[in-house]
């Protein structure tokens, strides 16, 4: 089956995809927390994410597996440093890697064998949505632990902490207003 011939390629050729991953990360102007890693080990991380391609698309493997993982990666670079959108655009530039190497396998040189492969497109798309998603959940969930250990829970402490957190210079009322309704939506998104 052509899916499964495509997830071979990609798992095979995991770290000249990787490296590849790391290259482009850093060279990025929106990713520049991450030119603080050797070139090794960027490319380490990225190569665990495609070696695993298949589990992941697996049908048996569920969102409770990939909730666990990327909420777990969403803490990690929080407690790291990373903004949240570099974590997030970084996510973006390994799909676009790995499927910049798909299209240059010659594999899918048709419509019909894009056609064949449709299944493996929407488990891919769902899959990075849903990393996206739990990496923000993770991400927002550390966030939320270290305003609280921090502010002692005062709405004033909060409004302060996060400030510091997430500087964006001086508030406009709308800013102001997104910020008040980003911190009544923290009980929608903290995992306790």
């Amino acid at each position: 089956m052509i899916d499964e011939q495509l997830v071979h390629i990609v798992e095979s050729h995991a770290g000249e995809i990787a490296g590849q991953w790391a290259r482009e990360i850093c060279a990025s102007r929106f990713t520049p927390t991450y030119s603080r890693f050797s070139h090794e080990e960027l490319t380490e991380r990225s190569r665990r994410v495609y070696e695993n391609l298949g589990n992941w698309l697996d049908m048996d493997t569920g969102s409770d597996e990939i909730s666990r993982e990327y909420t777990q990666l969403g803490r990690t670079r929080y407690l790291e440093g990373f903004p949240l959108s570099e974590v997030l655009y970084g996510l973006h530039i390994t799909k676009k890697v790995m499927w910049r190497h798909i299209m240059s396998s010659g594999v899918l040189n048709s419509a019909l064998e894009i056609y064949r492969a449709l299944d493996l497109i929407v488990r891919l798309f769902h899959f990075y949505d849903l990393a996206a998603f739990f990496i923000a959940r993770g991400y927002q969930d550390a966030l939320y632990q270290a305003l609280k250990k921090e502010s002692g829970q005062t709405s004033a402490n909060l409004e302060e902490v996060l400030r510091r957190e997430m500087p964006v210079g001086t508030l406009t009322e709308n800013q102001a207003g997104v910020r008040r309704n980003w911190l009544e939506s923290w009980n929608l998104f903290k995992t306790r």
